[in-house]
């Protein structure tokens, strides 16, 4: 008789699931199971803002977790997986758009909307991924990266390969280009609660 022991792969630090990832295949898809429900709404909110297009956005959230499978597999050293995944995603997107070499209007992105507020909040939303959509793209991804992903400013340097005070500086810049870009929306919304 076999002693099965349940292992909580939720609770496992990020170091430990790659670690998992080299072994048996029967644990390794337990590992990356866990890992893809700890980031994978990260690396879909970041390819969504980025690519905007709904199917191309899929085919390259899909990729960007195979490719990583494929690097842990071959032996690939990961220090910090969230920005590893972001980069893989980042390098992605970095690809699609150098192919179609177009840019592509960005959707609703109704995952970061609260779905009680959804309704109320969507003319704003689509207002900021427009806003989004305007900027150049470098400091747009050290925003999302920063103020949707949740990053430090530490993890937005590794993905974006900027020192700490780049990194700073493109998230304040996109800070002060939307404002800047939304500023005639807010005196909008200011005359109409007069």
């Amino acid at each position: 008789m076999k002693l099965q022991i349940h292992k909580n792969y939720k609770i496992k630090s990020d170091s430990e699931l790659v670690d998992l990832l080299r072994d048996k295949k029967r644990i390794s898809e337990k590992a990356f199971e866990a890992i893809f429900d700890r980031y994978s709404y990260n690396v879909n909110a970041y390819v969504r803002t980025v690519i905007g297009d709904a199917d191309d956005s899929a085919d390259i959230f899909q990729e960007t977790f195979i490719r990583f499978y494929n690097n842990v597999r071959n032996g690939a050293e990961i220090t910090n997986l969230q920005s590893y995944l972001i980069k893989i995603s980042r390098n992605l997107c970095l690809n699609y758009k150098r192919d179609k070499k177009n840019n592509v209007e960005v959707e609703d992105f109704h995952k970061i909307v609260n779905e009680e507020n959804f309704y109320e909040n969507q003319e704003l939303l689509e207002i900021v991924m427009r806003a989004l959509d305007l900027m150049d793209d470098k400091y747009k991804e050290a925003f999302v990266l920063k103020k949707i992903d949740g990053m430090k400013f530490e993890e937005v340097a590794n993905v974006l390969d900027l020192t700490l005070e780049g990194a700073k500086t493109r998230v304040n810049r996109a800070r002060v280009k939307l404002l800047e870009i939304l500023d005639p929306y807010i005196k909008d919304l200011e005359f109409k609660d007069k």
